[in-house]
């Protein structure tokens, strides 16, 4: 099975510790790099999304989401479009999956081992996609390995680490339709329209570093700039108003609002 890594050179910190935790783990990968002096150019982007409320208002209905519509920043333009472009690949590659992680996962001690003993466990199983990193949830404890079939709740499944079978990556190549979503809501888009069977591994066998705080989020500004700063850009006087006339009660309501708003916009 071939490992790839979305990786924006740019980023050299999270390339050097990534390296040294697969060298640690003896585990070959292919980097699939896009460069900054190369950017993607106005067509390529122009291929692969499209800005359009009523298509976001669509998707995010069938995923049961309550994302506000909103256009997405270059960044997570360029992270979704590499998912795709590596789902290609896995199409057309040879062997029956692919595993996709993204350069700030950080992997977990005898990682290689884990991930061999998982690919036998899949093999007596029906699946398409599974995820081998929990995002900002939290799994359920467990005292040994298992492989979770449902999740009831509705937050982020995250794309920092999943196996692809061939043919999903395949259909969704060949059944290409431009994204709209952030990578990972696009994915729960795919995966409610064909109906693929999605399942999780229980430990983790990574986690984000960019959510555990050991890098700083590439996308968080980007996110912020296209979502909560283009609809509350008012924010910062009216608190500063509000502090100077004392009237601390509203201002606590207004900044609890903004939070809650917050999560609908950028999710």
């Amino acid at each position: 099975m071939k490992i790839y890594i979305v990786h924006y050179d740019k980023m050299k910190d999270r390339r050097i510790e990534l390296e040294k935790q697969l060298k640690r783990e003896r585990v070959k990968v292919e980097w699939f790099v896009q460069e900054e002096k190369n950017p993607y150019t106005q067509k390529e982007i122009d291929t692969y999304y499209l800005y359009n409320n009523q298509e976001w208002k669509r998707k995010v209905k069938l995923i049961d989401s309550h994302l506000f519509p909103r256009r997405l920043g270059i960044g997570e333009i360029c992270v979704t479009m590499n998912h795709f472009k590596i789902f290609k690949l896995i199409s057309e590659d040879r062997g029956p999956y692919g595993l996709i992680l993204e350069n700030d996962v950080i992997l977990t001690h005898k990682f290689n081992l884990k991930l061999k003993n998982l690919l036998k466990r899949l093999r007596n199983l029906e699946w398409d996609i599974c995820f081998i990193d929990w995002c900002a949830a939290t799994p359920p404890k467990s005292n040994h390995p298992e492989i979770i079939f449902s999740r009831k709740d509705n937050s982020s499944w995250g794309n920092a680490g999943y196996i692809v079978k061939k043919e999903v990556a395949a259909k969704i190549t060949n059944n290409f339709e431009r994204f709209s979503l952030p990578a990972d809501e696009e994915l729960k888009y795919l995966v409610k329209k064909y109906g693929f069977k999605v399942i999780w591994a229980n430990p983790p066998l990574t986690v984000q570093g960019s959510i555990t705080g050991k890098f700083k989020s590439s996308l968080t500004e980007d996110r912020e700039n296209n979502g909560i700063k283009r609809y509350i850009s008012w924010r910062k006087n009216i608190y500063l108003l509000l502090d100077r006339k004392y009237l601390n009660i509203i201002l606590r309501l207004l900044i609890k609002l903004e939070t809650k708003i917050k999560g609908v916009l950028i999710g």
